[in-house]
């Protein structure tokens, strides 16, 4: 992966640490993750851990967006 243009450059940044919230903003996660090719970005895969590891975990997964507003990137960790 090259480094980014001025045009896929982030422009805002928000932590999402609401499992409610983050349901809301999953198809456009999925969508991302998907054009990424990486399944370990998913909603997915953040809630099958949560199932087998980390049922008192809260999320804390950063979500990236251009100047447009458009997704560009996700990262899904927990607390």
């Amino acid at each position: 992966m090259g480094p980014a243009t001025s045009e896929a450059s982030v422009s805002a940044e928000q932590l999402v640490g609401d499992w409610d919230a983050l349901r809301e903003l999953e198809d456009e996660w999925r969508s991302v993750a998907q054009a990424r090719g990486n399944a370990f970005l998913t909603p997915e895969w953040l809630y099958a851990w949560r199932r087998h590891y980390g049922d008192k975990a809260e999320p804390a997964v950063v979500e990236a967006r251009d100047r447009h507003r458009g997704s560009i990137g996700w990262m899904p960790m927990t607390l």
